[in-house]
């Protein structure tokens, strides 16, 4: 430690250090309120989580069941109206 090496102990930095703290803490400096009170931003922002939660999942639930394919059942065709068999083409065995 270099501040050990020198004519300035670590104890005796630190020391003096807390006494100018615990004379500022008994000064009664914090015991007064702040001129300005800025916002609290959890106070103004913990309301609107839940709600934006519940809006992401509702759009995610949206767009998931946009991107699904949508299958339909082929109406029922009668025997006579079914389509016809493929014509063999040119050169290809049938």
């Amino acid at each position: 430690m270099r501040l050990g090496a020198y004519a300035y102990p670590q104890g005796n930095v630190l020391g003096a250090y807390l006494a100018l703290v615990t004379d500022v803490r008994y000064a009664g400096l914090f015991d007064r309120p702040l001129p300005y009170q800025p916002f609290d931003p959890l106070r103004v922002a913990l309301p609107a989580l839940p709600w934006l939660f519940a809006a992401c999942v509702v759009v995610f639930l949206l767009l998931s069941a946009a991107a699904l394919p949508r299958r339909r059942r082929p109406a029922a065709l009668p025997a006579s109206a079914a389509p016809p068999a493929p014509a063999s083409r040119p050169g290809w065995p049938a």
